[in-house]
Formats: structure tokens, C-alpha cells, sequence
């Protein structure tokens, strides 16, 4: 609850007891007409007390309220603090495997094909791929699309082509790759930095 909400409850039951004990005070004042200036004196000392009680009960209830919210807070924090531990690192995984296979098919500009290379970073894909859980779901659509244009390119290559076919093909496809892991390493950056 807010600090007005609660400073307005304050003053609204130091309000209500402080009536409540004028009431009773006029009743104790043995019949005279108006009261003297001890039986104010009076009056404001049972007023007082009056107040500082409920003074006391709300401080011990706002304090309750506040130690239930820093333990809610607590948990919470812990929870994104886990979340994060496993999610920074999958960033930094699934990026540096799909970095590792456009490398490995970026001999293809030169004709050059290593099927052992690419074979090899395709395994490497596998490997991390149980840590997409802990990435948000466009990450992980980048990198599942990156992955597919990788294979597409490397099943091409894996065909009887000769050095320049290879050349044609990544030239065709060098973009798309290229931008797909752009995106993916800023988005990852991004995410990674806050």
C-alpha cells in the first residue's frame, strides 16, 4: 500500500479515537457546563495516547506489508537472476554455432568444398540446439531459419558440382546467410547487454 494510503488511514483513526474520546471525556466531566482548561489539558493527553497507539499499529502493520514485498521481490529476483544464467549463454552458444558453419561453407567463394568441415559444424548445431529453451522466440525462429538456409546450402555443394558451380552457388545464397547471422549477433548482443 502506498505511503498516502496509509498516512490517510493514520490520520482518519487518530480522527475517529480522538471522537471517540472527546465523547467519553464529556461524559466523565461530572455535569459542568463547559470544560475548564485542566479537563483540556485532560482530553489532550488521552488524545495523545490515542494517537501514538494507532501510530504504533499501523508502523507494525505498513512494516509487515513492506517485509512480504521485499520477500515477493526477493524471489522474483532471483528467478530472472537464474533465468539469465542460462539464457546469456545460450545466446553466446547458438550464435558461436551458427558463426562456425558459415565458416565452414565460406570456402565455397573459391570453389573449395570440405564436406568434413561442414559435417562437423552441422554437429555442432546439433550440440547446442537443446539450449534454445532459454531464448526468446524470434531468436530462436532466426536461428532454426539460418540453420535451414546452412543445410540447403550445404546439400548443393554436396552434389557433383565443379569449382565455379560452387562459386555460383554461394554467391547466390552469401547474402541471405550473411544477413541471417548479422541479425542473429545483434540480436544476441542486444539481449546479452540489456
Amino acid at each position: 500500500m502506498p505511503k498516502i494510503h496509509a498516512a490517510f488511514i493514520l490520520i482518519l483513526c487518530a480522527t475517529l479515537i480522538g471522537a471517540v474520546f472527546y465523547v467519553a471525556w464529556l461524559l466523565t466531566l461530572d455535569g459542568h457546563a463547559l470544560p475548564s482548561a485542566d479537563d483540556w489539558k485532560n482530553f489532550y493527553s488521552l488524545v495523545g495516547v490515542g494517537i501514538a497507539a494507532v501510530s504504533g499499529i499501523i508502523g507494525v502493520w505498513v512494516s509487515f506489508r513492506n517485509l512480504a514485498a521485499q520477500a515477493k521481490t526477493s524471489v522474483d529476483v532471483e528467478r530472472v537472476k537464474k533465468s539469465l544464467e542460462k539464457s546469456v549463454p545460450a545466446y553466446g552458444n547458438l550464435f558461436a554455432s551458427a558463426s562456425r558453419y558459415y565458416r565452414s561453407l565460406a570456402p565455397l567463394e573459391t570453389g573449395n568444398f570440405n564436406i568434413e568441415v561442414i559435417e562437423n559444424s552441422e554437429g555442432k548445431m546439433k550440440d547446442v540446439e537443446g539450449e534454445i529453451v532459454f531464448v526468446d522466440n524470434d531468436y530462436e525462429k532466426l536461428w532454426f531459419d539460418f540453420w535451414q538456409e546452412a543445410r540447403y546450402i550445404k546439400e548443393q555443394s554436396s552434389k557433383p558440382l565443379s569449382p565455379e558451380e560452387r562459386k555460383h552457388l554461394w554467391s547466390v545464397y552469401v547474402k541471405s546467410l550473411s544477413a541471417r547471422l548479422n541479425k542473429m549477433k545483434e540480436v544476441a548482443k542486444n539481449t546479452i547487454r540489456g
